[in-house]
């Protein structure tokens, strides 16, 4: 049976990695000497490294069925000041008593239910191959809970490991008097799978119609489009006319639904952070707006009138036409339970949808759902007894360079 401090401190190690997830320094229950020589246990502690500034977070999780109170609330923000911290997140796991949340308003304190909670670090985790149905993708019905299914791969492992031991060979080889030779030896080769984001969408297009002799009109069509995204990087993918996998200039940030309501609403016009204001943010989140979007490249600025900061929405993205996704090139079937699949933390599936409708325009994601693409990761020993490993395209036989390890590696027989 699981205790509460067990369930808190489960709660506060999903924290810790939510923040880790979105380019946050974060640690887990550190202590901190504030201003005022006072010590304090602090849950989560999170730094996000932006152009000008570094935002520290300081968050406190509260895992336990009570709503929480106003008292907690000022708490954290004592914490927050004495630290000097730029903000605060409360979490818990349950609610909040409507004292808290009207004193919310006036600081500089960000309260998380557990409704958000749940979505947030729904988000987190990509499903694995035991998740289905909705339980496994909190953030929205679109984001479809079937079975993942995988690329089927055209080389066995029998011809993998063949193909890699060709190319050590050749390596100890080297070249023309045995240069660039390298001594390593192959010491195990195992099938992994890379995760992919596959994506349907309804995107619209305007074309001119000619009506009578002069009259001309503008008809919006609606048209179907499928869209591959890494589910790693973001990074969108389009398979070529020779079957390779290859990325396109356009990388998808994960949106919150507050920055993704304001890419919509101030499109690509310049803007600056008084009409920010003018929408009714408070200066706080409208500073917080604007440097979140800047730390994921969306937002360019320059001094305009006055000496003023003006700011222009970037990354927009053409209409996904003319790509062609995983789905459409290759022949899939059911990732099955024991398979391994690609180490590393995906990308929120919500705040990819919401990131693609905010910047392609006219575009609406009817669904999302994950599929696998085969490779094999192997692994090379020096003679130093060092090693490293690299990765085989389970359909092109390709090799390539890993910045780190991918799964586990069987021993070679």
């Amino acid at each position: 049976m699981t205790t509460s401090l067990e369930r808190g401190t489960d709660f506060e190690v999903q924290l810790h990695a939510l923040f880790a997830a979105h380019g946050y320094r974060a640690s887990h229950n550190v202590r901190m000497t504030g201003r005022s020589g006072a010590e304090h246990q602090i849950d989560v502690y999170a730094e996000l490294e932006l152009p000008l500034q570094v935002v520290r977070v300081i968050v406190e999780a509260k895992a336990h069925g009570q709503p929480v109170d106003k008292d907690a609330l000022l708490k954290l923000q004592q914490i927050v000041d004495d630290l000097g911290a730029d903000r605060g997140v409360l979490a818990t796991t349950s609610a909040f008593t409507t004292g808290a949340l009207k004193m919310a308003e006036s600081r500089n304190v960000d309260l998380w239910d557990r409704d958000r909670v749940s979505r947030l670090l729904g988000e987190l985790a990509l499903a694995g191959p035991s998740a289905t149905g909705d339980e496994a993708h909190p953030a929205g019905g679109r984001l479809a809970g079937q079975a993942p299914q995988t690329i089927v791969p055209r080389l066995s492992l029998d011809e993998a490991r063949w193909s890699v031991e060709a190319a050590v060979e050749r390596r100890r080889r080297g070249g023309l008097f045995r240069v660039g030779r390298v001594d390593e030896e192959l010491v195990g080769i195992a099938l992994v799978h890379e995760p992919y984001y596959e994506i349907t969408l309804d995107v619209a297009t305007f074309s001119e119609e000619r009506r009578g002799l002069r009259a001309r009109e503008v008809v919006r069509t609606i048209a179907a489009a499928r869209l591959s995204v890494d589910a790693h990087t973001g990074a969108v993918v389009s398979v070529d006319a020779a079957g390779r996998l290859q990325p396109t200039p356009h990388t998808l940030p994960e949106l919150t639904p507050e920055e993704a309501e304001a890419v919509k609403a101030l499109g690509g016009a310049p803007f600056t952070r008084d009409d920010l204001l003018g929408r009714g943010y408070r200066p706080a989140k409208a500073q917080q707006l604007l440097a979140t979007l800047q730390a994921k490249g969306l937002l360019a600025s320059e001094l305009g009138e006055g000496r003023k900061a003006a700011y222009r929405i970037t990354g927009f993205l053409p209409l996904p036409i003319g790509l062609q996704a995983l789905t459409d090139a290759f022949e899939l079937e059911p990732l099955q339970r024991e398979s391994t699949t690609v180490d590393g933390t995906a990308r929120s599936q919500a705040g990819i949808v919401r990131a693609l409708e905010a910047l392609v325009p006219d575009t609406a994601v009817r669904t999302l759902t994950v599929v696998y693409y085969p490779c094999y990761a192997y692994e090379l020993q020096r003679p130093d007894g060092s090693r490293r490993q690299e990765l085989l395209d389970g359909l092109t036989g390709e090799l390539r360079q890993l910045e780190g390890p991918r799964g586990a590696v069987e021993p070679v027989s």
